[in-house]
């Protein structure tokens, strides 16, 4: 599982998010403008990094995947089959799938070996940042159709992944650029295949 951090400082197109489940973000290592701060009148100088998060929500390390959809109508496949296309290009073309049917099994094997609790949920997206957070990203990142798995909770600078073992594995409910096809009355309306 990577920490937001990691994802913080990821210049590639849609795997970089420099305000990943937070709401503001600086570091002096991107370039970033610097931040004006200002308490009780006095202007804070000297910052090398800030993160700011909503409310009490802190950074936990995450396990990001697409979800996939049935599509409801030809238009509808075709924008689907364009968007993971990008995906492809954005995060390689491998892929692993996981039916939804089987995603409490996949919960409970991950909580029976990490040290942390293991949660997962679909990501909402929004132009509002002081929603962002672990579960709420910007509307830029819409086409994603995250739906995430979130462990613990480290440090805002964290660069280490969380790992874990599963004894007996995850092969059974995890496929391995399995090829899937959605039909329609008999028609194919989408294909994904590696």
């Amino acid at each position: 599982m990577t920490p937001p951090e990691k994802y913080r400082l990821d210049s590639r197109k849609g795997v970089g998010d420099c305000v990943e489940s937070c709401m503001i973000s600086y570091r002096s290592s991107r370039d970033d403008e610097y931040p004006l701060l200002i308490l009780d009148g006095h202007v804070i100088t000297g910052i090398d990094n800030l993160t700011m998060h909503n409310g009490s929500t802190k950074d936990s390390w995450l396990n990001c995947w697409f979800k996939l959809d049935a599509p409801i109508d030809p238009d509808e496949a075709n924008e689907l089959l364009l968007t993971l296309e990008a995906m492809k290009e954005e995060f390689g073309r491998d892929y692993a799938f996981v039916h939804k049917d089987n995603i409490p099994e996949l919960i409970k094997r991950l909580n029976d070996f990490s040290q942390y609790p293991v949660y997962a949920s679909p990501v909402s997206y929004d132009d509002d940042k002081r929603k962002w957070g672990t579960l709420c990203k910007s509307s830029a990142y819409a086409y994603q159709r995250e739906y995430r798995f979130y462990s613990g909770l480290c440090n805002p600078h964290e660069l280490k992944d969380y790992a874990f073992q599963v004894d007996g594995g995850l092969k059974d409910i995890i496929l391995d650029n399995p090829s899937l096809s959605m039909e329609n009355n008999g028609h194919t309306i989408f294909t994904l295949n590696r």
